[in-house]
């Protein structure tokens, strides 16, 4: 009869032990979304999303559709998140502002965009590099 007492003491200390850790982690969960609610408010380049052709539509694209449906997307970025760059944003840092150093139409190339590289000679094969598939860096040696 001892024994089982005890076991029935460990079932209940475990099981209160449990509901305890329970109620402390929903509380801790509460507390952080209201944290969060209460912070700032989303920037322009947080809330917008660009419209993206289909996969459909993706499948039948050439090199130089594929291009103009990039152009769109960033046209829409422009319109909707580089010109909406709230007042005090507008800061060297910002890769939106367009007045910023890290602005990438600032520079001779916009590293953001699809481009070709091409070799003086024929060419002896194609490779298409995918940034954001992998976070290892790429190497073409073979």
């Amino acid at each position: 009869m001892a024994v089982r007492e005890g076991r029935v003491r460990v079932v209940r200390f475990v099981t209160r032990l449990v509901l305890v850790l329970l109620v402390l982690a929903a509380g801790a969960l509460a507390l952080r979304v209201v944290e969060v609610w209460r912070g700032p408010a989303l920037a322009p380049w947080h809330t917008y999303a660009a419209p993206e052709p289909e996969p459909s539509a993706l499948d039948a694209m050439d090199w130089a559709g594929y291009l103009d449906a990039e152009r769109q997307v960033f046209a829409g970025v422009a319109a909707n998140v580089t010109a909406r760059v709230p007042e005090a944003e507008r800061t060297a840092q910002n890769r939106y502002f367009p007045g910023a150093r890290t602005y990438p139409g600032r520079f001779a190339t916009d590293w953001n965009r699809s481009y070709e590289m091409l070799p003086d000679g024929a060419a002896k094969g194609a490779v298409v590099l995918v940034h954001g598939l992998t976070d290892s860096p790429y190497s073409l040696r073979h």
